[in-house]
């Protein structure tokens, strides 16, 4: 983020890391059964569940522009969307703060039986 009007507010009660997706080694759809349906086995699933079940909210970033990913190979937001990116990330914590209560607590959304 740029240093713009509500960048240091966001840093000071928030931290921010940058996944990779390439990285990840995440192949496509290779779980016999649907995330929402059950926990992943896969071992790279298993380790993504473990990473992003860490944040409290994250934003997927993607270089696309009007349905084309070619030659975009470095993303960069322009001037005239900072504040719309800075509104955004005081969404997304505002959010991530009003959900904390229910991410503590255990959920059983893949009952046991």
């Amino acid at each position: 983020m740029g240093t713009g009007s509500g960048c240091h507010t966001c840093r000071s009660v928030a931290g921010f890391d940058l996944v990779d997706l390439s990285e990840c080694a995440l192949p496509l759809l290779d779980e016999a059964v649907p995330a929402s349906q059950a926990p992943g086995r896969q071992p790279h699933t298993v380790r993504w569940a473990q990473r992003v079940g860490a944040y409290d909210a994250f934003i997927m970033v993607t270089p696309e522009y009007n349905t084309d990913f070619g030659g975009l190979t470095h993303f960069q937001p322009r001037d005239l969307h900072t504040m719309q990116l800075h509104g955004l990330v005081n969404e997304l914590l505002a959010w991530a703060q009003a959900l904390r209560p229910l991410r503590a607590a255990p959920l059983a959304l893949h009952p046991t039986a």
